[in-house]
């Protein structure tokens, strides 16, 4: 198995996870294929959560993953009832 780029990992969930309240925010102009799409994808993402999970309980991080592992954390904290929403929504309006 090839090594896992726990960089790439942190910064791609970060980034999905910080989007998610204005994708929640915007929710009801998007054409109903984009939230289609939008729910689709995110069991992807949800794999890439678990990758990291099982990577951050058996790799010693940096200071700096570390760091971005505890904001990452806040973020989804932050973040997950606005995912639980669009998730409840659906694609149709």
């Amino acid at each position: 198995m090839a090594p896992i780029d726990i960089d790439w990992l942190l910064d791609f969930l970060t980034g999905e996870w910080e989007n998610i309240p204005h994708v929640l925010a915007r929710w009801d102009t998007l054409e109903e294929e984009e939230r289609r799409e939008y729910l689709l994808d995110w069991p992807m993402k949800e794999e890439y959560e678990a990758l990291l999970y099982d990577v951050v309980a058996t790799t010693q991080l940096t200071e700096g993953q570390h760091y971005r592992y505890q904001r990452l954390l806040r973020v989804m904290e932050s973040s997950r009832p606005a995912i639980v929403e669009i998730l409840m929504r659906g694609p149709s309006h």
